[in-house]
This record gives structure tokens, sequence and C-alpha cells, in this order.
């Protein structure tokens, strides 16, 4: 049975959420299912304080909902009212700038708040949220890498100042190092998806437009892996990345195969490191030649 101080803030946040009808993003359940969520992460750890309890209830009712932190006093305990003074976004007004800067000051308030429920509240809540952005990556695509990188960073700050509770902290790096790959995985189809509707090539010609937007959508991820799913004829990729690349390109390709002649290839490029000379472009796609055999 919940303690009372925790039920109550449960039936006050269920109203507060209730109230403007406010629906968790992108599931469309009820808001108080992630409250729920994060009260049950902190259980899960041992967290059995009522009053940090009761605050995980109410983390989001002030910055989100018509509740105002006077609406509390009194209602709750001081320590319950603090962490969710703590918890409420300081900086949600846009005309302070735009997101990245806006969530790079809270990021900063937030590591400065040394109080250690506050971290163990807001990491429950990354936990409940990566899971719920992930599991409906359709629709949350466009905002998923903004918000990877910007509670990464919150974790990175906690775990250099030993802010929360490790096993908090190792369960939200687990649940973004689980995003980054289905976001990984989730761009690659979107990008054989586009070559499939966008591509028809041969041996000595490949859509140059399709594939740069293909290696920019997947960005840093594994080109052995690239080759493999595109399963394109190793003349083509050397045209495109010819056509489309300079140096950087040629590099990145041939370093992750870690074959020692392709090694060769830093060697070989101008001090401008620019491929101007058709001597070196022969050089390199001889390089590339024979480290694509091996994929």
């Amino acid at each position: 049975m919940q303690n009372n101080v925790e039920e109550k803030a449960k039936t006050f946040a269920t109203a507060a959420h209730k109230s403007i009808n406010q629906k968790r993003k992108y599931n469309n359940e009820p808001y108080i299912k992630h409250c729920e969520e994060v009260v049950s992460i902190l259980k899960a750890v041992g967290i059995t304080d009522e009053e940090v309890l009761a605050a995980a209830w109410l983390h989001d009712v002030v910055e989100d909902t018509n509740v105002k932190l006077e609406d509390l006093q009194g209602e709750f305990p001081p320590l319950t009212v603090l962490l969710v003074e703590q918890l409420t976004d300081a900086f949600n007004d846009t005309s302070i700038g735009n997101r990245a800067f806006r969530k790079s000051l809270e990021n900063k308030r937030l590591t400065v708040l040394v109080y250690p429920d506050t971290a163990n509240i807001k990491l429950a809540d990354i936990i409940s949220n990566t899971i719920n952005i992930v599991n409906h990556i359709d629709e949350s695509f466009g905002f998923l890498e903004i918000y990877l990188n910007e509670v990464k960073q919150l974790i990175e700050n906690y775990k250099e100042k030993h802010i929360g509770l490790p096993v908090l902290r190792n369960k939200a790096n687990e649940e973004i190092e689980k995003a980054n790959t289905i976001l990984l995985e989730y761009k690659i189809k979107k990008a054989n998806d586009s070559f499939k509707l966008n591509s028809t090539f041969n041996d000595n010609e490949i859509n140059n437009i399709v594939f740069l937007n293909y290696v920019k959508y997947i960005n840093t991820f594994k080109y052995k892996d690239i080759l493999k799913m595109l399963n394109i004829h190793h003349c083509s990729i050397i045209e495109s990345f010819r056509n489309v690349f300079e140096e950087d390109a040629y590099i990145h390709l041939c370093a992750y195969f870690e074959n020692t002649e392709v090694k060769l290839i830093k060697e070989s490029m101008k001090t401008s490191r620019k491929l101007t000379d058709s001597e070196d472009r022969t050089n390199i796609d001889n390089l590339i030649l024979i480290a694509l055999k091996n994929v």
C-alpha cells in the first residue's frame, strides 16, 4: 500500500495533468502514465522515501500544467516541494534562445543542483522518456537524435561529478546506447528505401546525389556495414566517393577496414589534403579495391 504522502501526490498529479487533458507524446496515453513509470523506476532501484516518490509523481506539474509552486507549499513536505522546484525547467521561455541554447543552460543548472534525489528523479525521467521515444521512432525520428544528445550530456555531467545513483546513471546510459543503435538502423532503413526508390545503377554509374544524402543520413555509421547493406559494385562505390567527396571520405572508408595497406592512404595525401594529383587518385583507388575485397 502506498504511503499517504505518495498517494496524495499521485492523486494531485493525476488531477493536474488531466485538467489540461495532457497526453503523453507519441503514444497518446494519459500523461500520468509517464509519472507512474518514473516512480516505478525509482522503486526498482530501492528508493522508498515517500517524500522523494511524491516529488516523482509531481515532477512535471509546475512545468506542464497550471499548478504553481506555491500551490504545493503547505500541501506537501518541504523536501517534496524543493525537488519539484529543482526539476522544473527554468529555461522554457523561447525568448531566451533556441532549443540547443536553452537545453545547455538547463543541463548546467541541473548539474549545479547537487541534491542527490533531484538527479535520481531526473535520471528516471530520462529512462522513461527514452524508452517511449524509441518505441515510437516512426513518429519521433526527427526529434530522437536531438533528444539523445541533450540527455547524454547531462548524464556525462552527473557521472563526472558523481551525482545520482550509479545504477540509474548506468541504466540511463544503457537506454541511450540502445536508442542510438536503433536510430542508426532506422536511418539505414530510410536511406536504403531512398536508394531503392531513386536509384538505378550498374558497374559504372550511381546516383551521386542520392549517395551523398545516404552518407549524410548515416553520418558516422560503419562504412563496412553500409557497403554490405547496399550491395553495390566496388567500382560504383569508388566512382561515387571520387565524384561526391574529397580525401576525408576516402580516409574514413578505408580506415574502418583496418587494412595495413590502406594506411598508406594518409601517406599519399598531398600537404594541401586535396586529391588533385591523378597518380594519388589511382593509388588510393587501388587501395580501396584491396580493402573492399574483404567486405
